[in-house]
């Protein structure tokens, strides 16, 4: 089973992944953390040097030849793609939305840990602006989403996946 969590930064694809891949006995893939593996580069110089550009031709790469089954967290702007689109839509796998309101989002990326070092949107962006992008994202979200939690609960969200992946047979 391979199953993509989508959603803006902050949702909770990283940790939540984590957990469900556990649960699931699958092993975890976050796309940020491949990219770094890959380009040998942090996501913050990827976008200072390159560009973000570079880094959704990054994102498209591997969501185009990650052949490995698994639980992957996807970056918040896979979705922007007109073609990342197409991918996810795929009924090869699952692709679970993560619909995190977004005062929850607000205070999320306002810990220390949610630095600009792995959030260069944090950083570029006035909390107006990425409030904007969440709701610009949000029916893109929805267009790709074989399933929506916005709970975050481990518990439902496993029982909605192994619902799904049971119909999908």
């Amino acid at each position: 089973m391979k199953i993509y969590l989508i959603g803006f930064m902050g949702a909770g694809k990283s940790y939540l992944g984590k957990l469900l891949a556990e649960r699931l006995s699958l092993p975890f893939f976050d796309f940020d953390t491949l990219i770094e593996q890959k380009t040998k580069r942090s996501i913050t110089d990827i976008f200072k040097i390159s560009g973000e550009k570079t880094f959704r031709d990054y994102e498209t790469e591997l969501l185009t030849q990650l052949n490995e089954y698994g639980v992957i967290a996807t970056g918040g702007g896979i979705i922007e793609r007109a073609e990342n689109r197409v991918l996810l839509k795929n009924r090869a796998h699952i692709t679970v939305w993560l619909n995190t309101e977004w005062h929850t989002i607000q205070r999320r990326l306002s810990l220390p840990q949610q630095t600009q070092s792995i959030r260069p949107k944090v950083d570029q962006l006035s909390t107006t602006e990425l409030y904007e992008l969440w709701r610009r994202r949000l029916p893109l979200y929805e267009e790709v989403a074989d399933l929506t939690n916005t709970d975050g609960v481990i518990e439902n969200l496993e029982s909605q996946i192994l619902e799904l992946h049971k119909a999908h047979l």
